[in-house]
């Protein structure tokens, strides 16, 4: 698997996304170009590990969780 490297901003607005406070309609435009960036890095994570089924409905979430899994090791 790829290493998951995320910068400050991708990681607030992930956690923004993950506690329902991130908006596309109401974010300022970095963090519309944060989520993107995270959006991409996911669905080519999920790509990489064949993981349509295990990413499930939240694709963002899922990626968090492999990022998690990744820096605990």
């Amino acid at each position: 698997m790829s290493k998951i490297e995320l910068n400050a901003k991708q990681k607030a607005v992930i956690q923004k996304y993950l506690n329902g406070e991130y908006s596309p309609f109401l974010s300022h435009e970095e963090d519309q170009e944060a989520i993107n960036q995270v959006l991409d890095m996911a669905n080519d994570l999920e790509e990489e590990l064949d993981a349509y089924d295990e990413s499930g409905d939240d694709l963002v979430k899922w990626f968090w969780e492999q990022y998690q899994k990744q820096e605990q090791q």
